[in-house]
């Protein structure tokens, strides 16, 4: 496995770092210290190049936008009506970061954060890690998050999520926020798409979870629908 680390330039007067793998097959992935963004996933195909993620060669490509682009998403994904929630019979009231919400882990949450990062490169992982308290982003507890991408040479990528928490009880609920263009084209309106699932979480009109299940219609019909 080939390891290279370069620079991504700079945001908030802080070194962005590159951290990249590439295997025997020639299937590279790239991830920045900050926010954990997987910048690249790109395969040979016929001796040439093929990015599978929507992706930017400049740190800028990815702050100067509200589309948490490829960013690793804590303590929670989604969002939070009026930024607060019960837990074990206890109000918790995080800050907004979208109108009176809280949206994926709010104004301070993991995908604001640098990361410190280590490279194994016999396990062909890029690991990062960052722990973050109560008074860093207003949810309860400390959390020590471990993010590790893997690549392997069957030319898969794995990436998994370990959450530490301590001092009080709180919430973990994260995802990474990847998006994916496998196609020829700028967009993914030639793509396919089968979701084997009858019903979806229903959502407002703010995008708020309401906690119900409905059954699939329309664009969300995805066991039916390929587009």
């Amino acid at each position: 496995m080939r390891t290279l680390e370069t620079d991504f330039g700079q945001y908030k007067k802080q070194r962005v770092v590159k951290y990249t793998l590439e295997n025997q097959s020639g299937t590279r992935i790239s991830v920045l210290n900050f926010a954990g963004i997987w910048q690249e996933f790109s395969v040979l195909e016929k001796g040439q190049r093929r990015q599978l993620l929507l992706q930017g060669d400049r740190i800028k490509d990815y702050i100067n936008n509200d589309l948490y682009l490829n960013r690793v998403i804590a303590r929670t994904a989604g969002r939070i009506d009026q930024a607060r929630f019960v837990l074990k019979q206890k109000l918790i009231q995080t800050l907004p970061n979208e109108e009176a919400n809280s949206l994926h882990g709010g104004p301070k949450g993991f995908a604001q954060q640098f990361f410190n990062v280590t490279v194994n490169q016999e396990q062909g992982q890029i690991i990062l890690k960052k722990t973050l308290s109560e008074t860093d982003d207003s949810f309860p507890g400390t959390l020590e998050l471990t993010v590790s991408y893997t690549l392997t040479e069957n030319n898969q990528v794995i990436v998994s999520f370990l959450g530490r928490q301590s001092k009080a009880d709180g919430v973990f609920n994260p995802t990474l926020h990847a998006y994916f263009n496998l196609g020829q084209s700028d967009d993914i309106l030639d793509h396919s798409l089968l979701i084997n699932s009858q019903k979806h979480l229903q959502l407002n009109a703010a995008k708020i979870p309401t906690g119900r299940l409905v059954d699939n219609q329309g664009p969300f019909d995805l066991p039916n629908t390929r587009t």
